[in-house]
């Protein structure tokens, strides 16, 4: 369904990849604080694998198999579950294409 953007403001751990970034970042949000680590990796438009791994003393974004930013400060402390988003702050409609997603709790 639609949400405001209000409603992405609590507890999480993203990948960010917005065409009015440089660089492709790690983003760790504890419901009242954002910290935002960029990556080396320039935003573009091509197909990349991400992954974030979180623990409770840091959460890791790889991109195609390479550790590209760790985050220990602002990290969620709530349950999480996996989240989808694309979003357009204009008119011009934005898309997001996802292939695969898999989530599980280690």
């Amino acid at each position: 369904g639609n949400s405001s953007n209000s409603d992405y403001l609590s507890d999480y751990s993203a990948y960010r990849d917005a065409s009015s970034d440089t660089y492709k970042s790690l983003q760790t949000h504890n419901g009242s604080s954002l910290t935002a680590t960029n990556s080396d990796v320039a935003v573009n438009q091509d197909w990349v694998t991400g992954k974030i791994e979180m623990t409770s003393a840091n959460h890791k974004l790889n991109l195609d198999g390479v550790l590209k930013a760790t985050s220990t400060t602002n990290l969620p402390s709530s349950r999480l579950q996996p989240v989808m988003r694309g979003y357009s702050s204009g008119s011009t409609a934005k898309t997001i294409s996802i292939r695969y997603c898999e989530a599980y709790n280690t």
